[in-house]
This record gives structure tokens, sequence and C-alpha cells, in this order.
């Protein structure tokens, strides 16, 4: 079952913020954003997922043990929120930030019903037409129950089969590197069942599918849990994305 995953909170505030309020913050820690992005107890793909940092517009972030927020005066929490809202957060639930007390006072129910409202779109695909490949269609509109599996990982399970692979975090070079290791080549053809097609911007690979036929593709579209494993239309998916690079991968092994 799909849930939220805290063992601190995290706040995430510009720098005017900070300047206003630092000294009320002395009693906590207060990363700025690179040493954030660089610090993989705090920014690794649990957290980044949940909280969607790559959403929000922030200088630092706070980062607070249990309850800490709650233990604010009236005025600094609504600060926190209001701020919090500005960056672009979205963990709120009926006007309140989700932080660990809070999410541990839902009910399962309420729980499940706010995680349900972030899932992505499911297709309208019928997969009558592609039992050939099983262990895909199983999939089909099934949302992970972790952050982490994506569209890399979704990507190199179509091929191997290897369920270990799907629910791992994979990264351009290890799935480069996988597909070489694999046979596959990159080809000047319009791309045909088995083929991987690769997603680039500005030369470096963004997103990745597998063929399997001229038109559908086995497809993730992050690495959150609110992105499910999809059969859909190429064309759908080029047209939801802003990458417009494509390469075609074939395998000659």
């Amino acid at each position: 079952m799909r849930n939220l995953t805290f063992k601190f909170d995290l706040f995430f505030i510009s720098i005017a913020f900070f300047d206003k309020h630092r000294d009320k913050l002395l009693n906590t820690i207060v990363v700025p954003k690179e040493d954030f992005k660089k610090n993989s107890s705090l920014s690794n793909v649990i957290h980044n997922s949940q909280h969607q940092t790559w959403a929000l517009s922030y200088d630092y972030v706070i980062v607070a043990e249990p309850g800490w927020y709650e233990s604010l005066n009236d005025e600094l929490r609504n600060a926190i929120k209001v701020e919090m809202i500005q960056s672009g957060y979205e963990m709120i639930h009926d006007n309140h930030l989700v932080t660990s007390n809070y999410w541990r006072r839902l009910s399962n129910e309420v729980q499940q019903a706010f995680i349900h409202q972030f899932d992505d779109d499911l297709s309208d695909t019928k997969v009558d037409a592609f039992q050939q490949f099983p262990h895909l269609v199983k999939l089909h509109n099934k949302l992970p129950n972790e952050h982490g599996s994506n569209c890399l990982s979704a990507t190199i399970y179509a091929i191997t089969k290897q369920r270990y692979i799907l629910n791992h975090w994979m990264h351009q070079a290890t799935f480069l590197f996988y597909l070489d290791r694999l046979g596959y080549q990159q080809v000047e053809d319009s791309f045909q069942s088995g083929d991987v097609i690769c997603f680039y911007h500005e030369d470096s690979l963004t997103h990745a599918s597998y063929a399997l036929d001229d038109t559908y593709i086995f497809n993730k579209q992050g690495q959150t849990f609110w992105e499910p494993w999809t059969i859909e239309r190429f064309s759908t998916i080029y047209g939801n994305r802003d990458e417009k690079e494509v390469r075609v991968f074939r395998r000659f092994l």
C-alpha cells in the first residue's frame, strides 16, 4: 500500500523568508539549497519524489524534527505554510501542511484518498492485442507502492523481464551501459517491436520507453508512485513531453 514517508519534516523557504525570520529559526537546521541537493540523507529519491522538489522554488530547506512545526506560535506556523504554498508546495490537506505529526493523525482511508488525488490519469489503451508481452500487460495502469521506479528501469525491465530491476531508480549512464551490454545500437529508422526509444533534451537523455510495435510503447512518465506503468500510443507520450528529439535503439545480439 502506498504511503507517505517521514523521518523528519522539510520546509522549503526563500532568502527573504529566512532573513525575516532568522532569529526564530536558530533551534533547527537550515540547509542552503545546494547543500540540500548534495546531501543523500535529505535529497534522495523518496524525499524528492514525495515533496516533488523539482517543481519548487526555494533557497533554503528547514530540516525539523517531528512536532517542531506544531510547537510554533500561530503566526510563524501560518507564515511557513504560506511560504510553502508560494514555493509551489502541494502537500496541503484541509488547509494544513502535511507534516509527519499531521499525517499520523489521519485515518488510513483519508491518507489513501489524499495520495490518490495526485495520481496521473490512467491510460484507456485496450491491451488485448499485446498478450505476447504478459509481463507488461499485467503492469498496465498499475501504480508502484514506492517511489523510485522510473522510465529507465521500466524500459530495462521490459527487455529483461527481471522484476527486481523494475523498482530501481536508474540513472542515465547505467541505463545506456545496460543497453550496450544487451547489444542495442542506435539506428536511423522508425521504431518497431523490441526497440528502445530515447528522448533527449540538449543532447542529454531525459526519458525512455520500450516499443511493443510501431505505434504502442511501454512507458512510465517519472519516478514517483503517482505515475503508473502504461501501454500507450507513442504519439500520446510524445505530445505530452517537452523533448522533441528522439533516438531509436535496436538490439543486434
